[in-house]
């Protein structure tokens, strides 16, 4: 009597030999519908006279399946969220979103965790931590956000100062500039001129960094605006003007913006 393989998974109990449930025997035949009396115990074969009560199931236990464990819906959001929270807690303006996904995570891995079932896959547990470690980091988030908008305020609002252009000249294709910066403020700040030039009827714009300015001070600054379109015979005689448009502080992080 050979000792029958295992049937291929997710197919239906076969015609064969298995072990006894009764356990009265070493084997008994399961014809593919209940149990039978035709039992064999080393290789020997022979008929169970006896009452058969097969435990647990009219099918061969070696076919019956365990069902896969019921995923969780609320752990696997606890998971998204916790990852979407830590990836936008640290970022200027949307650590918001990140610490609201955040909570959100510890609230749904909480409820999968005390659910019945519990959540078999440790989503749950990885959400929590995900979302607790993302409210920490929101920290960085707020103080990047407060760096962004220090240096964006001090670009767009520099402290009040005096500016005027001193000398205005076209010297052929180019157009030099001559100024003085005056900052009348209470503290220091590095200032850009931005003055927009025409000469020879061709226009352009210069954006001069005049620098640090200490409180009180004056500053001159020069700068060269070429202009490649002038024809300086035909520019010749007519009028060269220089007009300051604004004054902004240094570019945030260095990168120039438009102001």
């Amino acid at each position: 009597m050979n000792q029958p393989g295992p049937n291929p998974p997710g197919a239906p109990p076969r015609a064969d030999w298995y072990p006894d449930p009764t356990g009265r025997y070493e084997y008994r035949y399961f014809n593919g519908v209940t149990w039978t009396a035709d039992v064999s115990r080393n290789g020997v074969r022979s008929v169970d006279t006896a009452p058969m009560p097969v435990p647990g199931t009219s099918q061969p236990a070696s076919w019956v399946t365990t069902p896969a464990p019921r995923r969780s819906g609320k752990a696997t959001a606890a998971l998204v969220l916790g990852i979407v929270a830590l990836a936008l807690s640290w970022v200027p303006f949307l650590f918001v979103v990140g610490g609201l996904c955040g909570i959100l995570a510890i609230v749904y891995g909480v409820i999968a965790r005390r659910a019945n079932p519990p959540d078999p896959r440790g989503f749950a547990g990885v959400g929590i931590v995900l979302g607790a470690a993302s409210l920490v980091v929101c920290a960085l988030g707020v103080f990047l956000t407060v760096l962004v908008m220090n240096e964006v305020d001090s670009f767009t609002d520099p402290p009040d100062h005096d500016v005027e252009i001193t000398r205005c000249a076209r010297n052929g294709s180019s157009v030099d500039i001559t100024g003085s910066l005056t900052n009348v403020d209470d503290r220091s700040s590095e200032y850009l001129v931005f003055v927009r030039t025409r000469a020879g009827g061709e226009m352009g714009t210069a954006v001069i960094d005049v620098g640090r300015v200490a409180a009180g001070s004056t500053e001159t600054f020069t700068a060269t605006l070429r202009l490649p379109g002038i024809d300086p015979e035909r520019a010749a005689g007519t009028e060269t003007t220089c007009v300051v448009t604004h004054v902004t502080g240094p570019y945030p992080f260095g990168v120039a913006l438009s102001p």
